[in-house]
């Protein structure tokens, strides 16, 4: 099997990191991998790609313009379909996979053109207008196209139950055009978790204070602006608290202003990016991650690896990965003060955080491991490629 997946690049992300992890797993299993970045403008993750002769990794270094440029955009279209046609020409795929919108107009042009393997969209996400408002213009067209586009691929692949009845009610299509694949982390980095105390010391974080920390990109979907309000209320009772979010993103200046308007300059931190999240998780007492919506948190499984205690709220497929009070603790989106009760609940009972950490840790290495992911892969792809009915499905 020969897997070629399309991203914009290889930032430190939820999808990008299953881009990663899906090649590498491909890779050990004897199948052939190609990884190709639209722009590479961003590529921290590079590094733990596995590339050998059976792994390659690619740039096309095109920064498409802006549909509000029409002309620029137009002429970056066509460059982007020959050149993806190209690509599936030379490597030949089997699978040609996206897991972001944009990448699935260029990817199913090029197969289309080429007549050369499977376009499968991977839907990370049911929410499709992440970058506008739902009544912009260019969310409305965006969504027609998306919505044209999945019905045209050979399968669609989404990452829970909940974002895959999304998809079918929103676009139309058969029950059986979608199946469900959940995300999966490779868990290596979390087998041996570091010391606090050298987690703490390695990140510039205060030996004893209480640490709240949120891993992801700073971008509305995440609302990360909950938990900076959130913070007012905890820090009425635990003052010494440190908040941390280690990421970057368009929300940074709105997260920063947000931040001085509230008078919580001195317990918060916006260090940036940071590759290594089994260090950020040792040193932490509470992993928060108040998204509005997910279709699955890679961030979430990743901190259930690593035995964290855990806060989130009750988007759409939360419960396929978090217990309630078993594995973690949900309360309601955009909620602060139900947000800061949850999190004071653990930093004052510490008994309750070991529990569900180590549940979720049980959890986590059971259900969302990157072998089981592959081998769920394999199931589920093989037969699309030689050309029988895929069943089981779900």
């Amino acid at each position: 099997m020969k897997i070629l997946q399309l991203i914009p690049d290889l930032r430190i992300g939820g999808a990008e990191r299953v881009v990663v992890m899906l090649a590498n797993g491909l890779r050990r299993s004897g199948h052939d991998s190609v990884v190709t970045m639209i722009h590479g403008a961003h590529q921290e993750l590079v590094p733990t790609l596995e590339i050998d002769q059976r792994s390659k990794l690619s740039c096309l270094g095109i920064r498409r313009r802006s549909v509000l440029k029409p002309f620029g955009f137009a002429r970056d279209r066509k460059r982007l379909i020959n050149l993806i046609s190209g690509l599936i020409q030379e490597q030949k795929p089997d699978l040609v996979i996206t897991h972001l919108p944009e990448e699935g107009f260029w990817a199913n042009a090029g197969v289309r053109r080429t007549g050369i393997g499977r376009y499968v969209p991977f839907i990370q996400n049911s929410v499709f207008h992440l970058n506008h408002y739902p009544g912009d213009p260019r969310t409305l067209v965006r969504k027609r196209l998306i919505k044209a586009n999945l019905k045209s691929a050979s399968r669609i692949v989404a990452v829970s139950e909940a974002t895959r009845q999304s998809v079918i009610d929103w676009c139309g299509v058969a029950p059986d055009h979608v199946m469900v694949l959940r995300n999966g982390v490779d868990f290596k980095p979390f087998v041996d978790m570091p010391r606090r105390s050298y987690a703490r010391n390695q990140l510039s974080l205060p030996a004893a204070a209480p640490v709240i920390l949120g891993l992801g990109r700073l971008v509305s979907q995440k609302d990360f602006g909950t938990l900076v309000r959130a913070s007012v209320h905890v820090l009425k009772s635990r003052p010494q608290a440190i908040f941390t979010i280690y990421g970057e993103g368009a929300e940074r200046k709105n997260l920063e202003a947000q931040i001085r308007k509230l008078g919580v300059e001195k317990s918060w931190r916006l260090p940036g990016i940071q590759i290594e999240p089994a260090l950020c998780l040792a040193a932490a007492d509470v992993f928060c991650q108040p998204s509005k919506h997910e279709g699955f948190s890679v961030a979430i499984a990743e901190a259930m690896a690593g035995e964290a205690a855990v806060v989130t709220t009750n988007f759409a497929g939360v419960t396929e990965q978090v217990v309630d009070r078993v594995s973690g603790l949900i309360v309601p989106v955009e909620d602060d003060r139900r947000l800061a009760g949850a999190i004071l609940e653990l930093l004052f009972n510490a008994k309750l955080g070991k529990r569900l950490g180590r549940s979720a840790r049980e959890i986590a290495m059971k259900n969302f491991g990157a072998g089981s992911f592959i081998q769920r892969f394999e199931e589920l792809m093989m037969p699309l490629i030689q050309g029988s009915s895929v069943a089981n499905y779900k």
